[in-house]
């Protein structure tokens, strides 16, 4: 099959009974292979929460924000289009409470500090906002250039973000003081896809070491960072050697501790294996269009392209299989058990079984999806945010042992 281009071939089935509870317009239809009725029970829709109001005069909304999970309180954070953060209950979906953030709109996903106190979001404006969960209350806000659309990260008594303008920043999580800052310049004579790089983290391997944090910019540079200083410990390469028209590396690297390797993909040059300590090549796989990557079991990495489709490539870069999709921006891979989900821009929620490729589910929203899919393993819910302003939750049926496997 050829991804949603198999359409005609298979039936539709009613989402679930609990499909009553959607938004009007936006009830999902859940599209399987015909002859497959292992495929049905991939997910089982739950219900539609609105997150936020309808805005008719919008002709092709994007909620490019998302959703956080907070197992500690059983509540679920949502954050759209529109500068405030809605609390569900994880159980009944019923909204808890809400804060106001003013009048920026929320343009990261929510991210829950580890030990439970504190949410940190980015938004449209550049701002960084930090806010104490058990007052509701906004504890610092740090003000940018750019927009902030790539989660934050935290570690220990620091917060890490990044901007589109090509800045690195490191704040103490408790008031938001600046420690850090790495910036490179912003590209200006050449084409870059709307995006950006969010920060992975290693941990230091011992006590009297710092971490370092690992991104790309619009440059096409992938730089190692000091997490204690901000210093570039090294910095490489993915752009073409040619130049062209679009030399940007947008993805979050991806770390392979086995190897000590993180994995980036540069838009016109593909995929890239480096060395953690040094940046030096590993191995390489050409695609265009490429973005973030992402680990599934053993040596399986996925792969996803706007432009190219999907993949599921071994560590080394030979191709498994892959898939083409329907035009339209295509998320980072989220992998649950044996299966791959995307969301897509103009379609929605589309599944695949991880060993072969075969598509699973195709979930039409009618206003697709711009966010990354967020899974919770405690209770075996997946959440996607529509474009129209919608969360859908399904319960994955296909997962990997846990507390509900």
């Amino acid at each position: 099959m050829r991804g949603v281009r198999a359409f005609f071939r298979w039936v539709l089935a009613a989402a679930a009974p609990a499909a009553a509870a959607c938004v009007a317009g936006e009830r999902p239809i859940l599209v399987y292979p015909a002859t497959d009725a292992a495929a049905r029970a991939v997910l089982r829709f739950e219900r539609a929460l609105p997150v936020t109001p309808p805005d008719l005069f919008v002709l092709r909304p994007e909620e490019r924000a998302g959703v956080a999970v907070d197992p500690g309180r059983g509540l679920v954070y949502a954050a759209g289009r529109g500068a405030r953060i809605l609390a569900f209950d994880a159980e009944d979906g019923q909204v808890r409470w809400e804060i106001d953030l003013g009048s920026s709109d929320v343009g990261s996903v929510p991210v829950v500090s580890p030990d439970g106190r504190r949410l940190f979001v980015g938004t449209e404006d550049g701002e960084l906002i930090a806010v104490d969960l058990e007052t509701r209350s906004v504890v610092f806000r740090y003000q940018t250039e750019g927009t902030i659309r790539a989660p934050a990260l935290l570690y220990e008594d620091l917060v890490f973000f990044a901007n589109s303008h090509q800045d690195v920043f490191a704040l103490a999580a408790s008031d938001g003081r600046w420690r850090w800052q790495y910036g490179r310049e912003v590209v200006a004579d050449v084409n870059t896809i709307e995006g950006r790089a969010g920060l992975t983290l290693v941990p230091p391997a011992t006590p009297d070491a710092a971490p370092v944090l690992y991104t790309c910019f619009d440059d096409g540079k992938v730089v190692a960072l000091g997490g204690r200083s901000g210093e570039p410990l090294w910095i490489t390469t993915v752009a073409p050697a040619t130049g062209g028209p679009f030399v940007d590396c947008d993805a979050t690297p991806l770390y392979l501790p086995e190897d000590d390797q993180i994995v980036v993909t540069g838009r016109a040059t593909g995929v890239w294996a480096l060395g953690a300590a040094d940046g030096v090549t590993a191995w390489r796989f050409p695609v265009e269009g490429a973005g973030t990557v992402t680990r599934g079991p053993g040596d399986v990495l996925y792969v996803t392209s706007s432009l190219e489709g999907i993949f599921a490539v071994e560590k080394g870069g030979r191709l498994r299989w892959r898939r083409a999709v329907d035009p339209g921006v295509v998320s980072p891979a989220l992998v649950v058990g044996s299966t791959v989900f995307v969301t897509h821009s103009e379609i929605g929620l589309l599944a695949y079984d991880g060993a072969s490729g075969e598509t699973l589910a195709v979930v039409r929203t009618g206003s697709g999806m711009s966010s990354v899919p967020v899974f919770d393993p405690d209770r075996g819910r997946l959440f996607a945010l529509a474009n129209r302003g919608s969360i859908y939750v399904f319960t994955v049926l296909d997962r990997p042992p846990g507390p509900l496997g």
